[in-house]
């Protein structure tokens, strides 16, 4: 699978950068635990922006070359996808791991949170703002003000025909979300799922070494 098939265009902002603005180099730097180096995860970060698994907020207006700014949610999303590349799991590869932990980790669904429709009266966008730009960064947010219980589920099935399905959600089973990871409302019993527990990561990439287990 080559870079071209993924979109990477974004018409993002010039921004006057923050402390909440992340480099790329920002991100691999965050994601370093013991037994990681810088050289063996800074490809793979790059790689994973140059296929838009990332969620860039603006352009660098101070560099000239124009680099792509990002959040702490981008750091959790590429955590997670080393953590399953480490573990063996093709992310970039043709059943679209990868880009399913992408949208579920980047992208609010409001089928996830309203499963019966959208109630009569309801602010979809102010809904929506109360958890922050991401589910990543609702994890984050959470993790911040000490709601654990976070995990990053990620299954595969056959459909009738034969085709392999790959889902990925967020889920706080301990506070009863448990999104569909296959979308529709057909019930899909998972033929193999990976569990990544963010209660482990978190304390990883926000820098509170004392929490890492």
């Amino acid at each position: 699978m080559t870079d071209q098939e993924f979109p990477t265009i974004h018409y993002l902002p010039p921004l006057d950068r923050q402390p909440s603005h992340l480099s790329r180099k920002d991100v691999v730097a965050r994601c370093l635990e013991p037994g990681l180096s810088r050289d063996s995860l800074e490809p793979f970060v790059k790689k994973c922006a140059a296929r838009d698994f990332l969620r860039p907020v603006g352009i660098d207006a101070a560099d000239k070359r124009a680099p792509y700014l990002y959040e702490i949610d981008s750091v959790l999303i590429a955590k997670c996808l080393h953590t399953l590349a480490f573990a063996s799991i093709e992310v970039d590869g043709p059943d679209g791991i990868g880009r399913a932990v992408s949208l579920a980790m980047k992208s609010f669904a409001v089928e996830d949170h309203f499963p019966n429709g959208v109630p009569k009266g309801e602010n979809v966008n102010a809904y929506f703002r109360a958890f922050g730009p991401s589910p990543a960064a609702w994890a984050i947010l959470d993790y911040r003000r000490g709601v654990t219980g976070w995990s990053l589920h990620v299954a595969a099935t056959l459909d009738d025909a034969g085709k392999k399905r790959v889902g990925a959600k967020l889920w706080n089973v301990q506070n009863g979300f448990m999104p569909n990871l296959f979308g529709g409302p057909e019930p899909v019993i998972p033929h193999a799922e990976t569990v990544l527990s963010l209660d482990r990561i978190l304390p990883i990439i926000l820098g509170d070494r004392e929490g890492m287990n």
